[in-house]
């Protein structure tokens, strides 16, 4: 019998680097039923500085309760190529990591727990983190990243690293409640009274907290021009 799956949401966005467009990201967001397991399916398209284009497709496959199961990401350039795949052995804590290019594979393991997060190359699920973690609304949150130093060249295996994630209050969000959900700050170094790095900044939507906008400190801005619910939806 086959799986009955439910597309409901899709949208699209645009990456800017002061204040030029560079990029585009599309996503699709589908339930299956039964598990209620979510797929989520994405492309980007960006331009190279040699001119190339840059295709990523991305295929992430979350349990219903927001937890990674297998994400398989593939890129192409002009006649580069590279393939990345993660699956998630629950029962037994690991993680299983595979990458290959067209003249060198790799396969490799390593241990996970539930405080773990995937970094993945998208901006439709760099705030799926906070499906699973609970913020601290006095101070920022240690967030456990996993992520791959490799591109179109193997260059090592899986890295972890440590971001700071603090709900911040806006008046924004007060005015547009049907709109937001969160705003959130994100550090890629600890913060506290002698020690306030300069924040990427993300605007987070009520539907399964995705993200609709991102500003960070570098002039790299990310937002989402369209924005459409198909079907059943879940609000945080």
């Amino acid at each position: 019998m086959s799986t009955i799956k439910d597309r409901i949401l899709e949208g699209k966005y645009l990456y800017y680097a002061d204040g030029k467009s560079y990029a585009q990201e599309e996503f699709s967001l589908t339930i299956e039923s039964g598990t209620g397991a979510l797929i989520f399916e994405i492309e980007i398209i960006a331009r190279l500085a040699s001119g190339q284009l840059l295709k990523t497709n991305i295929s992430a496959y979350y349990s219903s309760h927001f937890v990674p199961i297998r994400v398989h990401i593939e890129k192409r350039a002009g006649e580069q190529h590279f393939i990345e795949e993660y699956r998630i052995d629950q029962k037994n804590n690991m993680l299983h990591y595979h990458y290959n290019n067209d003249h060198f594979d790799h396969r490799s393991e390593k241990g996970w727990a539930s405080k773990h997060v995937l970094s993945l190359p998208c901006f439709a699920l760099s705030t799926s983190f906070l499906l699973t973690r609970k913020l601290d609304p006095n101070a920022p949150t240690g967030i456990f990243v996993v992520r791959s130093p490799n591109d179109f060249e193997f260059t090592g295996p899986l890295e972890d690293n440590m971001l700071y994630a603090e709900l911040k209050a806006s008046e924004e969000l007060q005015k547009n409640k049907n709109l937001f959900s969160s705003l959130v700050f994100i550090y890629s170094e600890v913060v506290d009274n002698k020690n306030t790095p300069d924040p990427t900044i993300y605007k987070i939507s009520k539907l399964y907290f995705l993200p609709i906008e991102m500003k960070s400190p570098n002039q790299i801005k990310i937002e989402c021009t369209h924005f459409q619910k198909l079907g059943s939806l879940k609000e945080n």
